[in-house]
């Protein structure tokens, strides 16, 4: 009882937070009402199809990088095959609370591919989603390092913010190491980390375990060849370039006069980390709306720009995603009505 009421008051609260940003946003809208509908109005169908493209090359060289992973792993699928499966798996995390992770076991599993195991979609799944993050750390801190240059803010937020992006760079290195030297690293590692639940609970400790030394089994196929591994973190750079890139799309857009192309691209970085440190972050509603949302308009304030263009960016960008999005659940639906015909059949 005592959970449910906890759980009723967080609710609560998330309820009145997002109804007042929301109520905010209109506040930020009235004001800027002029330029809002101006800006609206000049979207045209060439810019909308350049949206559109943007993703396309975002999913489609995102679809190459798991590819070569599933290559390693024995998978045959066609790359138009793991295109939509990634569509699937990029709208089902889109709809979650987390706007980045939670759609990787759809993923692997409208894959459907007979000639590898479910588990093993699933772990070159898990490795493709770690490259990809790995490889976006080179943009993530040129746009960090570019908001201290022009911020310059206080010493001690410097200091902070840097242990925190240091702390993961670490991180992701020392698992890569570990990955590649020490074949039985996460059974080890999940060992030490259960043995509190051994005592309590033996039966579920070692189902973990297993679940976890299988795992471990089909990341040592995969990454087996490491100019397998390279290629694919090279490809998932290129994907960050992209990311970028309709960063600097859009707010070219918003800004057609007034900006220099250097000065775009900088704003571009720096919204590109601020956007993905913050889509990591679990939110209430799906596709993280209207926290997003309060994040370009404070990025957007900070440097001196229109609030309301923090707003029309989030909503330019999201109809670029709603397009991956409609495709993935389409994909999802598609798949589900052949597979009922197939039944009856």
């Amino acid at each position: 009882m005592q959970r449910k009421t906890k759980k009723i008051i967080i609710i609560f609260i998330e309820l009145v937070i997002i109804i007042a940003l929301f109520v905010y946003f209109g506040f930020v809208i009235a004001q800027d009402y002029d330029k809002f509908a101006s800006t609206l109005s000049r979207i045209t169908v060439p810019f909308f199809c350049g949206l559109i493209l943007i993703q396309v090359a975002k999913h489609g060289v995102g679809s190459v990088e798991w590819l070569i992973l599933l290559r390693q792993a024995g998978s045959k699928r066609s790359f138009f095959t793991l295109f939509t499966a990634r569509l699937t798996g990029f709208a089902i995390s889109y709809l979650t609370p987390s706007l980045y992770l939670g759609g990787e076991p759809a993923r692997a599993a409208v894959l459907n591919d007979p000639s590898i195991t479910y588990k093993k979609a699933l772990a070159s799944v898990i490795l493709d989603k770690y490259i990809e993050l790995f490889t976006k750390l080179p943009c993530i801190i040129t746009g960090f390092a570019l908001l201290i240059i022009i911020l310059k803010p206080e010493f001690f937020v410097i200091f902070i913010s840097t242990l925190f992006i240091v702390f993961f760079v670490s991180l992701f290195i020392f698992l890569l190491i570990k990955l590649f030297k020490d074949k039985s690293f996460l059974n080890k590692f999940f060992k030490v980390l259960l043995r509190p639940l051994l005592k309590v609970r033996p039966r579920t400790a070692v189902k973990v375990i297993m679940i976890v030394k299988e795992f471990q089994t089909d990341i040592s196929t995969i990454i087996k060849e490491k100019k397998a591994f390279y290629l694919a973190s090279v490809v998932g750079f290129v994907i960050s370039l992209i990311e970028v890139f309709q960063s600097y799309y859009i707010i070219s857009f918003l800004y057609p006069t007034g900006y220099s192309p250097l000065m775009i691209l900088i704003f571009s970085f720096i919204i590109y980390f601020s956007s993905l440190i913050f889509s990591l972050i679990p939110y209430p509603t799906p596709g993280g709306l209207g926290p997003v949302e309060g994040v370009y308009v404070i990025f957007f304030t900070l440097f001196g720009m229109f609030r309301a263009d923090g707003l029309l960016y989030s909503l330019i960008l999201r109809m670029g995603q709603s397009v991956s999005i409609s495709g993935g659940l389409i994909n999802l639906f598609l798949r589900r009505v052949f597979k009922k015909r197939d039944k009856v059949v």
